[in-house]
């Protein structure tokens, strides 16, 4: 399975959202989600941000892929996981929706330290923070 995950920044803060649904069911998680056929990882970013979190998203790229065997219970999932600022209007504010029970903008360092993370999540935001050398 292909899936795509997006770390969204908003200033030094990044989106989290509540899972609905196990696995992983009330940990936090990036946004994203599966790959549907005859899209790409970044048209399935877009859709997964949009529909979970309500969001539009602006300076996007791609970061990195994870394919660790096992990071999903469900079976072999690799992901491309992208970064991203938000757009914030009247009419794109964040708000859980679709697969997501709830929604954080949160520091990241606080996100590691404090939240229980789906997947291998945990790993892929200290691995961003490094990328991005953003200190506590």
């Amino acid at each position: 399975m292909l899936t795509a995950d997006v770390i969204i920044q908003i200033g030094d803060n990044i989106i989290l959202i509540g899972r609905k649904h196990e696995p992983f069911q009330d940990h936090w998680a990036l946004p994203g989600g599966k790959v549907d056929e005859g899209e790409t990882t970044l048209e399935a970013a877009f859709r997964e941000v949009k529909e979970e979190t309500n969001l539009d998203l602006k300076n996007v790229f791609q970061f990195a892929s994870y394919d660790e065997p096992g990071r999903d219970s469900r079976g072999r999932f690799c992901t491309t996981v992208y970064e991203a600022e938000a757009i914030l209007t009247d009419e794109s504010q964040p708000e859980a929706g679709d697969d997501a029970k709830s929604l954080v903008i949160v520091s990241p360092w606080w996100a590691v330290d404090n939240l229980e993370l789906a997947f291998d999540h945990e790993q892929i935001i200290l691995d961003w923070l490094e990328y991005s050398q953003i200190t506590r």
